[in-house]
């Protein structure tokens, strides 16, 4: 038994583990930033080339001029048609499935272990709907508020319980 234990001991001696890496996604509906984490006391690293961000738009940029006109049902009036949706709902809803597609790839390509994410809980549940199997595998945990503004040297803060900077 106890040469075992030796043999097994020597054989583990000068091989190095390859670090787990962590991404974490701070995001809400018109702002994402990645940062990455390798290890013990590596701190953040901010990915820019794979952060998305957007200028906010006005709803007068997303919609058309003129809503249109329509016949009253009762007598010869007319009135402006009323929107379906609401612009800035569609423009969120369309940012977080760009978002979710590109940590969908990254995931496929394995370029984290694992994805922690902090978003607002409408901005989270928009991104799932497009999680693929690869992604949902990896995404260990989420904060559900909107950290866009916070500092990245204060992030860690946020999530001191799920990873070791």
């Amino acid at each position: 038994m106890r040469s075992t234990l030796r043999t097994l001991t020597l054989k583990g001696k000068g091989k190095r583990m390859k670090p787990t890496i962590t991404w974490l996604l701070v995001a809400n509906g018109t702002e994402a930033k990645i940062f990455e984490n390798t290890g013990p006391n590596k701190g953040l690293t901010a990915l820019s080339d794979h952060g998305k961000q957007r200028e906010a738009l006005k709803t007068s940029d997303i919609v058309a001029n003129d809503r249109g006109r329509t016949f009253s049902s009762a007598g010869d009036g007319r009135s402006a048609m009323e929107q379906q949706t609401d612009p800035d709902d569609v423009e969120h809803q369309r940012f977080s499935k760009e978002v979710a597609e590109h940590l969908n790839k990254a995931a496929q390509e394995k370029k984290f272990d694992r994805l922690i994410i902090a978003a607002p809980p409408q901005s989270l549940g928009e991104m799932r709907q497009h999680f693929n199997k690869h992604l949902q595998e990896k995404l260990e945990d989420d904060v559900p508020k909107d950290l866009t503004n916070i500092p990245t040297a204060d992030l860690p803060d946020y999530f001191k319980n799920m990873v070791v900077f």
